[in-house]
Order: structure tokens, then sequence, then C-alpha cells
């Protein structure tokens, strides 16, 4: 995530062009998806933190991350049958958001589980 979010974040403009063609709450209020780099960026970090210390501070916007994104994905892709170009990286790629849109998204819920978990048994 921290990764992505830094290509994100080199090209933001082209990012949010590209997010608007899919994410369900850009396409509602256009700063969110300016935002979204950095909160991405935020989350990544965070989950890198250990359970303890760090970790608290990904509760602001890690389920939004995590469960807001996978579903405007598959919305965009499964639901509206959309093909898509995927801003994951920024503006500059030319991937079809339906060849990665299932492996991310399982990788997300999962995480975002574990995150849920994770908490419960911490808090």
């Amino acid at each position: 995530m921290v990764v992505l979010a830094i290509q994100k974040l080199q090209d933001v403009g082209g990012f949010v062009n590209g997010c608007l063609g899919y994410d369900l709450l850009a396409r509602r209020y256009m700063p969110y998806g300016f935002a979204y780099p950095s909160l991405e960026l935020w989350t990544g970090a965070g989950m890198m933190a250990p359970i303890g210390t760090g970790s608290p501070l990904i509760w602001p916007v890690a389920p939004d991350r995590i469960f807001i994104g996978a579903i405007s994905m598959n919305n965009a892709v499964y639901i509206d049958g959309r093909e898509l170009t995927c801003a994951c990286v920024g503006g500059g790629a030319n991937v079809p958001l339906g060849a990665i849109s299932p492996t991310e998204n399982v990788i997300l819920v999962g995480k975002g589980a574990r995150l849920l978990t994770t908490w419960l048994a911490v808090g």
C-alpha cells in the first residue's frame, strides 16, 4: 500500500481522473479523490507499525481504504460491467481494472478482517 500510495502521490491529478471512473466516494465528493493517496500512505504505514504502538493511528482511515475501495472496484467491474483502467499506480498506467481487482480485493478484505480481529483482541 505504501509503494502504491507513493506512485499515486507523484501524479495526484492523473490518479483522481482515473479513480473518478470507479470510486463511488470520489464521484460524490471529489476532494476525497485528492486525499485518497495520502490516506492510503497513512493506512499502509499504520499497518506496518507494531500492534501496541502505531496501529491505533490507522483506525480513522483503514475501514474506508479497505472496504469502500473493494466495494467500488467490484461495483464498477462486476456489477456495472465497465472496462476501466486502474488508477492504482497513478495516472500513467494502462492496466485493465478487472485484471487485478479480484486479487487486490481479496487481499484488502483479508487485511481488513485481520485488522478488525486484532483491534478487537487488543482493544
